[in-house]
Formats: C-alpha cells, sequence, structure tokens
C-alpha cells in the first residue's frame, strides 16, 4: 500500500518539536534584541555627553563661565530648574527628558540618562565592582541658616573617599574648610557653616 502523506502521530511529533525549539529560543532572542538595545543607548549617550562637552566650550568660547552643578535634560537642552543653562547641538539621538547631568568645572563627572525606554549611566570614574554611585551634597549656609554658596552634588563610588574644599565666600570663613571622608551606602547630605570673619 502505497503512503501518501504524514500520519496523525507525525503530525503531532513535529509540532511538539517545534514548540520545544520556540519555547527555548524565544528568551535567547528577546535577550539578544534587549542588550542590542542597551548597546545603542550607551552609543547615544557618549554622543550626547560629546555633544554636551562640544556645546559647553563653545559657550566657554562666547565669554560665558564654566558650568558647575547638577541639570536636568529637557528637549535634549540643559536646564536649572525652569531656566535654560546649555543649548545642545547634537544629531544623534535624544536622550528622554528627565535625566540629569552633573557637571564640574565644564566636565561632566556624572550623567543619568535614558534613551528610548532604556537606562544608562555615565561617571567620569568606574567604580569597583559592586560598588553604586551615590550623591554627595554639600549645602553652603550661614550662621542663621541662610545659604551663602549654591550647593555641591557630587557623584562618588560606595567605599570611595571624597574631599572638596569648601568655597571662598567673602567675608565669611568655612567650618570645615574641606569636607573629606568615605562615601557610605546611599545618598549623603552635609553642611558647611559659614562665620562672619
Amino acid at each position: 500500500m502505497k503512503k501518501n502523506g504524514f500520519t496523525l502521530i507525525e503530525l503531532l511529533v513535529t509540532l511538539i518539536i517545534i514548540g520545544i525549539v520556540g519555547v527555548i529560543t524565544t528568551p535567547i532572542v528577546i535577550n539578544v534584541i534587549n542588550d542590542s538595545k542597551q548597546s545603542t543607548a550607551e552609543s547615544d549617550m557618549h554622543g550626547y555627553i560629546r555633544a554636551i562637552d562640544a556645546s559647553e566650550k563653545n559657550n566657554v568660547l562666547k565669554g560665558n563661565a564654566r558650568l558647575n552643578g547638577e541639570y536636568t535634560i529637557m528637549n535634549g537642552n540643559l536646564y536649572s530648574g525652569s531656566e535654560l543653562v546649555l543649548n545642545i547641538d547634537i544629531k544623534g539621538t535624544l536622550p528622554d527628558d528627565g535625566g540629569i547631568v552633573d557637571i564640574e568645572n565644564g566636565n561632566i563627572a556624572y550623567g543619568k540618562f535614558t534613551f528610548n525606554g532604556y537606562d544608562v549611566e555615565y561617571l567620569k570614574t568606574t567604580c569597583e565592582e559592586g560598588k553604586q554611585v551615590h550623591k554627595l551634597t554639600i549645602n553652603y549656609i550661614d550662621e542663621d541658616g541662610n545659604p551663602v554658596a549654591s550647593s555641591k552634588v557630587k557623584r562618588v563610588c560606595e567605599g570611595a573617599s571624597y574631599e572638596v574644599v569648601s568655597p571662598n565666600v567673602d567675608g565669611y570663613t568655612p567650618n570645615p574648610d574641606v569636607v573629606s571622608g568615605t562615601m557610605s551606602s546611599g545618598d549623603k547630605e552635609t553642611t558647611v557653616t559659614y562665620s562672619e570673619a
């Protein structure tokens, strides 16, 4: 007797094998896609950082002061509160709104960005494996609690030492002159009190 097709059992076995292969390969393919998108976000971040550097250098060449502080990203530009601080000239992918950039004397020290839903971080120095970046905030006030200088925000790796010289303020003496220590796990806030000289 001549056989013209597959039996029901052969078809079921074939479908089961295809299903097993699909169950095994689908997570692998999804991981490869996600890894690719994460790599793209990191590449976009480096392009954006180069654009910030170029825009900051242009800004200084025009006679403006170097940026210092923490800024928020809106429409690809840097803002301090609602004030536009630096217009970023970029041809590549813009980060999503809400990211932050910490700039020290015109150089990017830290950045937290989101590109197309993928979060990426930039730190000028690399933390040891397993250590996280935390925010150190230093407030500068007089004896009555009034600010005498802008607060300083610095990103420090957990377990790393830090040393920040208190800014000079005419007519005042800071206590302490230098804020130093080792970064604990978690954000840290400290205050330097200025007394009249």
